[in-house]
């Protein structure tokens, strides 16, 4: 999985399953918060983001603020801002 600053994908041997991100609140810099970039190879399982919500403070303030996913079987519930990726 591919935590900051990722061009695309790779087709990693690594398989990521059973992660879980709840109850997080906060502020961000990042306009994309969370940026899950699975390998196409073996793409990531059973991630769950729930009650994500982040503000942006970065210096561009007409930023799109948004969330990414590639490869990736997410599970998004509860309150989530930004909004859940589109699987």
């Amino acid at each position: 999985m591919c935590v900051l600053f990722c061009e695309q994908p790779s087709t990693s041997v690594w398989k990521i399953t059973d992660a879980h991100f709840r109850r997080i609140k906060g502020t961000t810099v990042s306009n994309i918060p969370v940026s899950l970039q699975c390998s196409s190879k073996n793409p990531c399982e059973n991630i769950e983001v729930a009650d994500v919500e982040l503000s942006y403070v970065g210096p561009t303030k007409n930023t799109p603020f948004a969330n990414s996913c590639t490869n990736a079987k997410a599970i998004f519930g509860g309150k989530l801002n930004p909004a859940a990726c589109v699987l």
